[in-house]
């Protein structure tokens, strides 16, 4: 079975955990103790990890990773052996839009080329979210609400559409120029 690695980032750590928790296959460590981020019953974790199962021949390894900036250093780490990555940005948060060009950069730094934005919240705001963000043109932005496994599917369908088309530009090898032969020289 081949496996496709996603990262997914985000700079609100109950999106992240909603998202985790609606696709059911995310993996989310237990507290461990009095001071490992759990405050009033939210948790922040570095990461979490799950496997999605798309059919018999393919899974998506998803990487869950906070946008918090204590954590950048990991964004880099991680995003290196990434195929793709869907950054999550809530659309009435002026503050995570903001960290979330953070977040946007290092993945750029990362060197991942299939970037694909998700939205939660109002999705009629994809194209404002889209100009804070100052996203280069084509980059697909995509409504996300995290506690909704069909949306988040679909987000994550579009991670893969991204890593599709990015593979086919990369791999397209230029075709010669048509060749013509003058009347008389064969």
């Amino acid at each position: 079975m081949a496996c496709v690695r996603i990262m997914i980032a985000g700079t609100s750590a109950e999106q992240l955990t909603q998202l985790g928790r609606s696709m059911g296959d995310i993996l989310i460590a237990p507290s461990t103790g009095p001071d490992d981020g759990v405050t009033l019953g939210r948790a922040t974790r570095l990461i979490q990890f799950g496997r999605v199962a798309v059919d018999k021949d393919l899974a998506l390894n998803l990487y869950v990773i906070s946008g918090d900036r204590r954590f950048a250093f990991m964004w880099n780490v991680l995003g290196r052996d990434m195929m793709g990555c869907l950054v999550l940005v809530e659309s009435a948060n002026e503050e995570g839009i903001a960290n979330a060009r953070e977040v946007l950069s290092a993945v750029a730094d990362s060197g991942i080329s299939a970037l694909v934005v998700g939205v939660t919240g109002d999705a009629s705001r994809l194209q404002q979210v889209a100009e804070r963000l100052e996203l280069s043109p084509g980059t697909p932005i995509v409504p996300c609400e995290c506690r909704d496994r069909g949306s988040v599917k679909q987000a994550l369908c579009a991670v893969l559409r991204e890593m599709l088309a990015v593979h086919v530009e990369e791999s397209a090898v230029p075709r010669p120029a048509a060749v013509s032969v003058p009347a008389g020289a064969a």
